[in-house]
């Protein structure tokens, strides 16, 4: 299978490499996710019972109220959080979430934003690399 790249606008830098989950609805990470678990414990998500931990995460926002970074950052404190988030447009609740982990815990985790015809491409892709200069290489 080739690999295809993506320009991305790298909103928290950082490098990973990992398999995809793909996120149907938004997700709020103050009371639909478990940061022990790195589950999806909202009940109404789609996608709940998910694992999130270790995955790069695609999804189209997160939602909820101001408590989502706090969510975010100790699931990245706990090892149990993502390895790197792809989203539509700039999210401030995951890019809070992980500016705090990368300042306190010195944990860095990227935060891509692509356009929408771009978002297309990298979620039907099974597995990515986020590198520094806002590439995103996936198949």
């Amino acid at each position: 299978m080739d690999t295809t790249v993506v320009e991305s606008n790298l909103i928290n830098p950082g490098i990973c490499d990992g398999q995809i989950t793909v996120l149907t609805d938004p997700l709020s990470f103050w009371g639909g996710f478990d940061p022990i678990h790195g589950t999806i414990i909202d009940k109404h998500h789609p996608q709940s019972g998910l694992c999130l931990t270790g995955k790069i995460v695609i999804m189209p926002g997160s939602r909820g109220s101001g408590g989502g970074p706090a969510g975010i950052a100790e699931s990245i404190r706990r090892g149990s959080g993502p390895l790197g988030f792809v989203v539509p447009f700039n999210d401030v609740a995951l890019v809070i979430g992980t500016m705090v982990a990368a300042k306190l815990y010195d944990i860095v985790l990227p935060v891509a934003v692509v356009d929408t015809d771009q978002y297309e491409v990298v979620s039907a892709w099974s597995c990515m690399q986020i590198y520094a200069d806002g590439r995103l290489c996936g198949q």
